[in-house]
């Protein structure tokens, strides 16, 4: 069975940490796992960005007496902050022998290494009966640790972090692809 991860979604960007040469959030996802074994989902190919109206670019020709004489509100920029490969901690979808409902060595230490015959009825029937199979919270960690921009003005302020690209994770040796965006509104004065 090589089934790919189903109705997958982020569900929130969360714990998120910046430091002046790190960034690192936890992505908390939920997904249905169809397969009998489990899915590791521990590649990425994900562009993080952060959106601000609080960044004056360096390159910028305009001095500095122009824009105080403009007084124009600040439009807000979206900066590519980096590129992340893979993830710092996994996403985890446990498949249908895994499960602890279905007497896996893995969750259940009682069983001394052997199967079960006890829930093989049930995964019989989850096998038929896909639609009834709920999907599994897992949270995942990404890292960025390279990127070069001075985040001090814009993290003091309140910013938007965005994440864009794909996921990816292998069964049996096939590689494969979920298409990822995400925002988190980070409010300083909630902080």
């Amino acid at each position: 069975m090589d089934n790919p991860i189903a109705n997958f979604e982020i569900r929130k960007i969360e714990r998120l940490i910046i430091t002046e040469n790190m960034l690192i959030f936890d992505v908390n996802c939920m997904a249905k796992n169809y397969n009998l074994q489990d899915v590791s989902i521990d590649g990425s190919d994900l562009d993080i960005f952060i959106q601000t109206s609080h960044y004056d670019d360096p390159d910028d020709s305009e001095s500095s007496l122009n824009k105080a004489l403009s007084a124009k509100p600040k439009l807000e920029k979206t900066i590519l902050l980096g590129n992340v490969k893979e993830f710092f901690v996994p996403l985890q979808f446990p498949g249908l022998m895994n499960n602890k409902n279905y007497g896996s060595p893995i969750n259940n230490p009682n069983l001394d290494h052997h199967i079960s015959t006890e829930g093989l009825g049930d995964l019989w029937h989850n096998l038929f009966h896909k639609d009834e199979i709920k999907p599994t919270v897992s949270i995942g960690q990404i890292k960025l640790t390279e990127f070069k921009l001075n985040l001090d003005p814009i993290i003091s302020e309140n910013f938007k972090l965005l994440i864009r690209g794909s996921f990816k994770y292998k069964l049996r040796g096939h590689n494969r692809l979920i298409s990822v965006s995400k925002s988190l509104q980070v409010d300083k004065s909630k902080a």
